[in-house]
């Protein structure tokens, strides 16, 4: 069997060569191999790891601390199979909840949460892990959207472990998140019996009474934070909305610009959302031209995984654009804000108006809606081909090339199929400009990355 001189390995550092000397000296003990093994994950070559890893797996088979290293080793490099396979061994022994969580996150990184909810599930009653279950199930539930499940599955925490803070504050969220408002409200209220200065619970309250138009109790309910921390974010701007949504104007505008102070304070820039409502503020005000450049800022600042923030703020951008007389653009936001409607992924949502668009040869507003897309997605090889596909159509041949130019350069491996497109579409410009050699290139570009 394979000692830890056989290796070869070459050691660069005092602490690795220490750690190597330790291993030898002692090679019945799995935490030296263990020990030496991390220190060579952060070195020059972290391949180096793999060999004491291996090895150190073939030594100890049954320790669960080496099993469970290694798989984590595994998972980082992309060997899921092989991780899933140790995670697998450790399961059936019943004594490592890593093994669970981890095998459980592959499954759902995999796109198959069903098997790690059947996983979490099959530990049994009286299980020491058991306890543990609950919460990873909520937190598996509550990102799959299935709210029946995961507030069955609360309920039978509660009633095998006895109400918690967070069990009673998990159960309230889920009741929420599936429109069940009141019940929402009742648990989260019964949740601060076990944490009464639990700030994200009073929001959450409040957000519930927001929702179900009792917008007082909602007020209430955001002044109590600021009472305990006067700079809270998260009251201020809902304070602000809520004044917005009233018409409360000049509430709203003292409410953002005590944001404004405290973020400058912090020496922050001002953030998306508030740059959202001080568009709507004069909008409101009658005054569109001022309300344009902000939201548009407030629209690029946006994150992609907000999509009922980005349509209001298009329904936004669409009154301005109103106020100013602008017809084509008031438009295109309103055909944005429809489309974000009928679809909340924002990406594939915008990617299918920009295609209605080019069917029917409106290749401008298609422009428009794929740059909309890059703002939000900068980079983005799918949004950056179509564009440059609609460029072409245009016969705009230079912005065609290099925006074409900008999705061939993403990194190789990624979007190969996009970039592929790239390559063909520079062809049939440098086609359209009787550079044959060129187009040759291209092709044969775009077909080296179909090949590989």
């Amino acid at each position: 069997m394979k000692d830890i001189a056989s290796l070869g390995l070459a050691l660069d550092t005092d602490a690795e060569r220490a750690a190597f000397d330790r291993v030898r000296s002692r090679p019945d003990r799995p935490d030296g191999y263990r020990a030496l093994a991390r220190l060579l994950k952060k070195g020059s070559d972290p391949r180096r790891a793999e060999k004491v890893f291996l090895l150190a797996e073939s030594l100890f088979p049954e320790d669960r601390l080496t099993l469970e290293e290694v798989s984590e080793h595994c998972e980082e490099t992309g060997q899921l199979d092989r991780a899933v396979g140790i995670c697998r061994r450790l399961v059936e022994r019943g004594d490592s909840w890593v093994a669970y969580t981890r095998l459980s996150r592959i499954c759902k990184n995999r796109g198959d949460p069903e098997a790690a909810v059947g996983l979490l599930q099959s530990v049994p009653e009286g299980h020491p892990f058991k306890a543990r279950t609950y919460p990873a199930l909520f937190t598996l539930f509550f990102v799959m959207n299935d709210h029946a499940r995961g507030i069955r599955n609360l309920e039978e925490a509660i009633r095998a472990c006895g109400p918690s803070h967070r069990f009673v504050k998990d159960l309230g969220r889920l009741y929420l998140k599936a429109g069940r408002k009141a019940e929402a409200i009742r648990e989260l209220v019964r949740s601060l019996e076990y944490q009464p200065d639990d700030l994200d619970t009073v929001k959450l309250i409040g957000l519930a009474h927001l929702d179900l138009g009792e917008y007082d109790l909602a007020r209430g309910r955001f002044r109590e934070i600021l009472d305990r921390d006067p700079d809270s974010y998260q009251a201020m701007i809902q304070l602000a909305e809520l004044s917005l949504h009233e018409h409360k104007l000049e509430e709203a505008k003292e409410w953002l610009d005590r944001i404004r102070a405290v973020q400058e304070r912090k020496g922050e820039p001002l953030d998306s959302r508030s740059k959202l409502a001080l568009g709507e503020y004069w909008v409101k005000r009658g005054e569109p031209e001022k309300a344009l450049p902000i939201t548009m800022e407030g629209i690029r600042e946006t994150p992609f995984y907000y999509p009922l923030e980005l349509r209001h703020a298009y329904s936004v951008l669409e009154e301005a654009c109103r106020g100013v007389r602008d017809e084509c653009q008031t438009k295109l936001c309103a055909e944005i804000r429809s489309a974000l409607n009928a679809n909340p992924d924002v990406f594939s949502a915008l990617i299918a108006l920009a295609n209605r668009l080019k069917k029917q040869n409106e290749l401008l507003p298609a422009k428009e809606v794929l740059e909309r897309l890059l703002l939000t997605f900068p980079g983005n090889a799918l949004a950056l081909v179509e564009l440059a596909e609609t460029q072409f159509q245009r016969g705009v041949f230079e912005s065609a090339v290099q925006i074409a130019q900008a999705a061939a350069r993403v990194p190789a491996g990624s979007f190969a199929r996009d970039r592929a497109r790239a390559f063909r579409l520079l062809a049939a410009v440098h086609r359209k400009l009787h550079d044959d050699a060129a187009a040759a290139e291209c092709e044969r570009q775009a077909a080296a990355i179909v090949e590989t």
